[in-house]
């Protein structure tokens, strides 16, 4: 464990609209667990264990990192879409309108 943080997976909807406040929103947004590795949180949404997809309702996931405490600050570590050819996730380029966006 490189520190204290948690490496959490949320399995999200695409599109994403922007409100009239510029704040995006995917629709459903779903916790699937933590890793205390950023690295097997890779592995876990590259290779859609346990199907994170959930059989096609969740078409992108993110890995969020958080710090221990009360109202932690939640920074993006990856961004994925599902390929459905391969099943599995491939590395995207983060929506820049995802930049001001706060799981925390």
């Amino acid at each position: 464990m490189d520190d204290a943080s948690i490496y959490e997976i949320y399995a999200l909807n695409e599109p994403i609209t922007i409100d009239h406040l510029g704040i995006p929103h995917y629709g459903d947004r779903v916790s699937m667990g933590f890793y205390y590795e950023l690295e097997t949180a890779k592995q876990a949404v590259k290779n859609n264990w346990t199907d994170i997809n959930e059989r096609g309702a969740y078409n992108a996931a993110i890995i969020v990192k958080k710090a221990p405490g009360l109202y932690p600050i939640a920074l993006i570590q990856g961004y994925y879409i599902f390929n459905q050819k391969t099943e599995k996730y491939d590395t995207a380029e983060m929506p820049k309108e995802m930049e001001r966006w706060n799981l925390g």
